[in-house]
């Protein structure tokens, strides 16, 4: 690979990770129930949103890769 290639791959790794997302999943038990929420902190406050159940694995895994890139 030469020096452009290089630049460019970079580039293109950096945009993949811009898309990935920041923070964390929290289960709560609410009534007996459990529920997903998706937990970043903006501003300096930390900001909670649901997620479904059958989105919380891959939201999970996209952290994760998030978090080894």
């Amino acid at each position: 690979m030469n020096h452009e290639e290089i630049i460019a791959r970079i580039a293109e790794i950096e945009r993949e990770i811009a898309v990935l997302p920041v923070g964390g999943v929290s289960k709560k038990n609410v009534h007996g129930n459990i529920y997903y929420y998706h937990r970043i902190t903006q501003n300096g406050k930390r900001m909670e949103k649901y997620v479904k159940a059958e989105d919380v694995d891959e939201l999970k895994s996209n952290i994760e890769k998030r978090k080894k890139s």
